[in-house]
This record gives structure tokens, C-alpha cells and sequence, in this order.
């Protein structure tokens, strides 16, 4: 599969180092991590969800506020790259949100994996479109960038 050069035995490893990116999170609802890495595993990038740098950590918001200003762990790991990270696998604690997988698909990101998706997930969704043939502006269903690697992280864990 083209841009997915990580070895497999990598993958449960890079699955932890987001699962303690996760726990940097403040947020006491929900802490997801993501590291991304590159096709060779000689640079990554982590981010978690949380408020924008600069922010009191002690601040509190409402829930909607919270939302609204919240980066999600896949915003600060893309942005955290500091590069260009077309090719690279994003390795996640959870399902992105459509936002999120927009953002994936747009940097390039060649490969995902992350926890099984649910029939409910935006992603899912998404998904079974490309399988049923829907297009994406300027894409065909079959160049859709993500490969989508979902049990086998789950069952090596």
C-alpha cells in the first residue's frame, strides 16, 4: 500500500505513545491523543486536545465554550509537525471527527489508525460513501488518501 511503510510491530508501539500523549490533556471529560509519524519513523509529532497555548490551565468553561475553543489532538499534532506530513500515518486514541478527518485528508496524511470505528461515526460515514461510490471534490472514491486501519491495533492491545 503506497505511503504506509511502518512496520506492524511499530503500530502497538506508536498506539501507546499516543495513549500517553492522551494523558497531558486537561480536559475532564474526554483526553485524546495523536502522534503522527513519518513514513521512515525518524520524526514525529504529538498533540492532545486542549486550549490553544497561552490559555490558564486553571480556566474554567462551560461546556459549549470549552468546545468552541478547544484544539482537537489531531489540529496540534498536524500543526506541531511544523512540515509538510503528506505520506505520514496519524496514529489516534480515538475515531477523528468529521472535522478532524477533513483536516487529515487535507495535510496528506496517508494512513490512520486508531480504534474501531462505530456504524454511528461521522468517519464511518464518510467511509461507506467512498465504498459506495460518492465523490469528494476533485477525488475519486478510490483516491481517497486514508487507509483505515481499525482492529488490528485493538486486537494487539
Amino acid at each position: 500500500m503506497a505511503g504506509c511503510h511502518i512496520p506492524s510491530h511499530w503500530d502497538a508501539r506508536f498506539m501507546a505513545m499516543a495513549r500517553l500523549v492522551a494523558s497531558w490533556s486537561k480536559d475532564p471529560r474526554k483526553q485524546v491523543g495523536a502522534v503522527l509519524v513519518s513514513p521512515d519513523c525518524r520524526r514525529i509529532s504529538a498533540g492532545y486536545n486542549g486550549l490553544p497555548m497561552g490559555f490558564p490551565d486553571d480556566l474554567v468553561l462551560d461546556r459549549d465554550m470549552k468546545n468552541r475553543y478547544s484544539l482537537h489532538a489531531e489540529e496540534n499534532a498536524i500543526a506541531q509537525a511544523a512540515t509538510d506530513v503528506r505520506g505520514w500515518t496519524l496514529y489516534l486514541t480515538c475515531a477523528p471527527c468529521l472535522r478532524c478527518a477533513l483536516a487529515i485528508h487535507r495535510a496528506g496524511i496517508s494512513r490512520l489508525v486508531c480504534p474501531p470505528l462505530d456504524e454511528t461515526s461521522t468517519v464511518s460515514c464518510l467511509q461507506e460513501r467512498r465504498l459506495a461510490g460518492s465523490q469528494m471534490p476533485g477525488k475519486t472514491p478510490t483516491s481517497w488518501p486514508i487507509c483505515w486501519v481499525e482492529r488490528r491495533i485493538a486486537a494487539a492491545v
